[in-house]
């Protein structure tokens, strides 16, 4: 999907400004006719527009948009009217690019705009799964529960993503204290003894002359073509990576990695069965829900298959048939699909098996980080002991020429 920044009429004397996701210029427009906007100016949005590199600081937390989520329910819920329920959660929130975009949803609201509409045009904050719930909930004239069920499901998966994350904290601190020691022995260290080694004027061993030429290599004009060459392949490298195939691509190719590729498979899984039996819970339509569930997956091969299951259901196909033509898709998900749909306890059995490929992908982050922390160790403390070898061994051997 591309990002595309508009700016359109509103009604005879309105302009509203916003981004949303097309595959083209021309289905970005159709879009914004569909939602009853005339478009003024639709362009493309670069992945660096709006804030250069300090754009990540831009970026609203998931957490935040829970809270909101939970506010607003809750307010709703006690019979707090909708647009005094927006301002005083607007009026609590701290985040200045949140409470930007929570101006604008009142006032669309003030304007006449239901509330799905109103988050539909912030697509980058509010998701699929909170637009197609909330037009549910707006339509059945339940906004209050569909929020709460939908502050439920983004409460689940925070918890989900903090777990992941705080088992990956220690290797990457190993990984970056190492890194740092090393650059600092390079830098540092090493170019002071060099001028000591020359003075000897003895022939040095070959790992120690490795060592002397990767540091001067560093300290040179080579030094600074590094610096400036890894950013820039890191920016190639996310540019290649932008298009839909190359994320399905990739996202196959992690599948495929050891220990990593089976948690990041049960965590995409877990992700899309908690999606699918929230939206479907919230009376979510099947074939609407598959489509917002591909969207909030989070992986471009499953977004890629679960987008071929809604094709076939469409065509009568029942779910967990269709879902056992994917490649991706465990069997246990399957049959508890089909257990699902013969019990018409869809919604149950989805929640059931989310359930479990979270547990199982919190046991197997606990084995890889086991596993990964004394490698992660092991691996540093080599780098490091090759080092101080190098720089040893011609001391050594001035010690036993002298004797």
């Amino acid at each position: 999907m591309t990002t595309y920044a508009y700016r359109a009429k509103e009604g005879p004397g309105k302009t509203v400004e916003g981004l949303l996701e097309a595959e083209t210029r021309a289905l970005a427009l159709d879009k914004l006719a569909r939602q009853g906007l005339t478009p003024i100016r639709v362009e493309e949005r670069s992945p660096s527009a709006g804030g250069g590199g300090l754009a990540f600081l831009k970026r609203v937390p998931a957490k935040d948009v829970t809270l909101l989520t939970r506010q607003l329910s809750d307010l709703l819920e006690s019979g707090v009217p909708l647009l005094k329920s927006l301002r005083i959660v607007r009026g609590q929130t701290h985040h200045p690019r949140l409470a930007r975009v929570l101006g604008e949803v009142v006032t669309a609201v003030e304007g006449g705009s239901p509330l799905s509409e109103a988050m539909a045009r912030h697509r980058d904050l509010f998701g699929p799964l909170q637009a197609a719930l909330v037009r549910v909930g707006e339509s059945a004239g339940v906004l209050g529960p569909a929020l709460a069920r939908l502050s439920e499901f983004s409460e689940q998966a925070e918890e989900l993503r903090t777990r992941v994350r705080t088992a990956l904290i220690y290797p990457l601190l190993i990984a970056c204290v190492g890194a740092l020691t090393v650059v600092f022995l390079m830098l540092f260290v090493v170019p002071k003894l060099a001028g000591m080694f020359s003075d000897m004027g003895q022939p040095l061993p070959m790992v120690t002359r490795v060592l002397l030429g990767v540091s001067g290599f560093l300290l040179g004009p080579g030094g600074l073509f590094t610096l400036v060459l890894i950013p820039v392949a890191v920016l190639l490298v996310k540019k290649a990576l932008s298009g839909e195939k190359a994320r399905a691509r990739l996202d196959r190719l992690l599948f495929r990695i050891p220990l990593w590729g089976n948690v990041a498979r049960q965590v995409a899984v877990a992700r899309f069965a908690r999606t699918l039996a929230t939206l479907l819970g919230g009376g979510v339509p099947i074939l609407d829900a598959l489509k917002s569930a591909a969207e909030a997956v989070g992986h471009g091969s499953l977004r890629e298959q679960v987008l071929s299951v809604a094709a076939l259901v469409r065509e009568g196909a029942p779910l967990s048939e269709s879902l056992r033509r994917m490649p991706d898709f465990p069997p246990y998900l399957c049959q508890m699909i089909a257990v699902g749909e013969e019990g018409n306890i869809l919604e149950k059995s989805l929640q059931k098996v989310a359930g479990t490929y979270e547990r199982e992908a919190d046991r197997a982050m606990k084995v890889m980080t086991s596993l990964l922390e004394p490698a992660m160790i092991l691996g540093v403390g080599s780098v490091i002991g090759v080092i101080v070898i190098a720089l040893l061994l011609p001391i050594f051997q001035i010690t036993a020429f002298v004797k």
